[in-house]
């Protein structure tokens, strides 16, 4: 049994029947999941260009962790209680008004320099920042990947 087993992953199916289904080991990719929102490094002033990853589909928030480089963003922040006020806070001498909405900030094609600096210095701050270099800080899921 244990030559035929050998490389390979067993997974139990959650159903009645106790079936279990066998895949190469070395087909077996670890996936991170990401959560709130990305801004690529250069896209901090243009709101338009953030990456919103609240909206997306399941599927689409699993990233190959392999291909997955947390140095192409600027900063990945989370929202949270009273993030939207702060938002707000610092656009308000700006005459921006997003309503407590991030979908209004997201539409928004440019920002003043200084604003979107204060931003960043939120978004960063330890209450809302999601610092992917860290392994624990996002989800992981392994996965196989087949054709039909």
């Amino acid at each position: 049994m244990e030559i035929l087993l050998d490389g390979k992953r067993i997974f139990e199916v959650e159903n009645p029947n106790y079936e279990y289904v066998v895949f190469p080991a070395e087909k077996i990719q670890t996936y991170i999941q990401l959560n709130g929102y990305l801004i690529k490094k250069g896209d901090l002033q243009y709101p338009k260009k953030w990456i919103n990853m609240e909206d997306a589909s399941d599927m689409d928030r699993l990233v190959l962790e392999s291909s997955f480089n947390p140095d192409e963003y600027e900063c990945l922040f989370f929202d949270d209680l009273g993030l939207k006020e702060s938002i707000q806070k610092i656009l308000s001498p700006y005459n921006i008004q997003i309503d407590n909405d991030i979908k209004k900030l997201l539409s928004i094609n440019e920002l003043p320099l200084k604003a979107a600096l204060e931003l960043k210095e939120l978004f960063t701050s330890e209450k809302y920042a999601n610092d992917y270099s860290n392994p624990l800080d996002f989800a992981r899921y392994e996965g196989y990947e087949f054709e039909c």
